[in-house]
C-alpha cells in the first residue's frame, strides 16, 4: 500500500487483514484491519491503522455447488459502500 491517506503522506509498507463469518446464509459479519506507512526506519510517526466492522447481507444464487451470490457491505466508520457479485469456492 503506497500512496495518500487521509491527506497525508503514508508510504512505506502495509497489508491487511479481514474475517467473515455468516451468522446465517443471508446475514454475515466481518471485520477488517489495514496497516500501512512503515518505512523500516523505526520512525511509527507515518503509520495509520484502520479497524472496520461490517455487516454484510447476501443473497445465493440458485443451488450451485460454487456458491455464487449477491454481496453488499458498507464499513461503520465511512460511507463507502459496495455491491457486487461474488463467486467463492
Amino acid at each position: 500500500m503506497l500512496g495518500q491517506f487521509n491527506n497525508r503522506s503514508a508510504n512505506g509498507l502495509g497489508g491487511n487483514l479481514g474475517v467473515n463469518y455468516f451468522i446465517t446464509r443471508y446475514i454475515g459479519i466481518g471485520v477488517d484491519n489495514s496497516l500501512g506507512g512503515a518505512t523500516g526506519s523505526g520512525n511509527l510517526g507515518g503509520v495509520f491503522d484502520s479497524l472496520q466492522g461490517n455487516l454484510i447481507p447476501r443473497h445465493p444464487i440458485g443451488t450451485f455447488l460454487d456458491s455464487r451470490y449477491l454481496y453488499g457491505n458498507s464499513g461503520l466508520h465511512e460511507s463507502l459502500t459496495r455491491l457486487g457479485l461474488r463467486f467463492a469456492f
